[in-house]
C-alpha cells in the first residue's frame, strides 16, 4: 500500500531484452475474467489471477506506471468520446453492455453507479461511431421481445439469442452535431418514441362518437396510409 493507504503498489521484474520499451506513453493493461451468459473471457484468470499486459508507447525512460482497464485505454483512443445516461433503474445492465446501432456495436457501458436517487450511467462511444451522437438521440433498453398492434394485426418482433439473454442499449440518431452531456435512457423504444413525439411540436385533437370504434390506445392515425399519429386514450 502507499503510505496514505489509497493505492496499491506492485513491484515487477523486466526482462532486459525489453527495457526499452518502458517509456512514459506504455501502458500496462489490466486483464481481467469475464464470465457472462454468452461466454467466458480470460478463464484461466479463474484459477491463476489477473494480469497485466505491456502496451508499448513513445516518450522519454520510465520506471513508474499506473496499470488500466481495457474501456480507460479505448477512452484514450483517437475520437472516443464518453457520454452518461440517466435513469430510474439499472434495467439490469451491467458493465460491458453494448451499444448499438441498427444492430451493430459501437461502444459499451463502463460505469453504472447511483446519483442521488436516480442510476447514472457511462458508456464509452468507439471513435469511429461518434458522429452518431448527436443533439436529440433516443437511448432505449433493448434486447426484449417486442410485440405491437397495428392497423395490420399483431406484430411480434424477437431479437437475437444472445441479445435476449444480455441485454442491450439501442439509440435513434437526429438532431444537430453537438452532443449533450447527458442522456435519458428509456426503458423501451415504444417510451422512447412517444417522448419524442411529446416534443416534436405534435398537436392534439378530440374525436366524438356514438360508439367506441374497433381501435384501442397506440392505434395508429392515419393519413392516405401514413402514419401521422396515433390514439393516446378514449373515455
Amino acid at each position: 500500500f502507499s503510505l496514505d493507504r489509497t493505492k496499491i503498489i506492485a513491484y515487477a521484474s523486466i526482462q532486459p531484452s525489453f527495457a526499452d520499451t518502458l517509456k512514459t506513453e506504455t501502458r500496462f493493461l489490466l486483464e481481467e475474467a469475464e464470465v457472462s451468459l454468452t461466454g467466458v473471457e480470460n478463464i484461466g484468470n479463474l484459477v491463476t489471477g489477473n494480469f497485466l499486459t505491456l502496451v508499448p508507447g513513445d516518450g522519454e525512460k520510465s520506471r513508474e506506471f499506473v496499470a488500466i482497464r481495457k474501456s480507460e485505454l479505448a477512452l484514450e483512443s483517437p475520437g472516443s468520446i464518453e457520454i452518461t445516461f440517466i435513469s430510474d433503474d439499472s434495467f439490469g445492465l451491467e458493465f460491458g453492455t453494448h451499444l448499438l446501432y441498427r444492430g451493430i456495436q459501437v461502444g459499451s457501458i463502463t460505469k453504472i453507479s447511483l446519483l442521488d436517487d436516480q442510476v447514472q450511467m457511462t458508456a464509452l462511444i468507439d471513435g469511429q461511431y461518434a458522429h452518431l451522437i448527436k443533439s436529440r438521440n433516443r437511448f432505449f433498453v433493448d434486447g426484449s421481445a417486442k410485440a405491437e398492434l397495428t392497423d395490420s394485426g399483431l406484430s411480434v418482433s424477437v431479437p437475437p439469442a444472445k441479445r435476449l439473454l444480455t441485454g442491450s442499449i439501442s439509440f435513434t440518431s437526429q438532431g444537430s452535431k453537438k452532443a449533450r452531456s447527458q442522456y435519458t435512457l428509456f426503458a423501451s423504444q415504444s417510451l422512447a418514441q412517444l417522448a419524442e413525439f411529446n416534443q416534436s411540436g405534435s398537436q392534439s385533437i378530440t374525436l366524438f362518437s356514438q360508439t367506441l370504434p374497433s381501435v384501442s390506445k397506440g392505434a395508429p392515425l392515419l393519413y392516405r396510409n401514413l402514419q401521422v399519429g396515433k390514439v393516446s386514450d378514449f373515455k
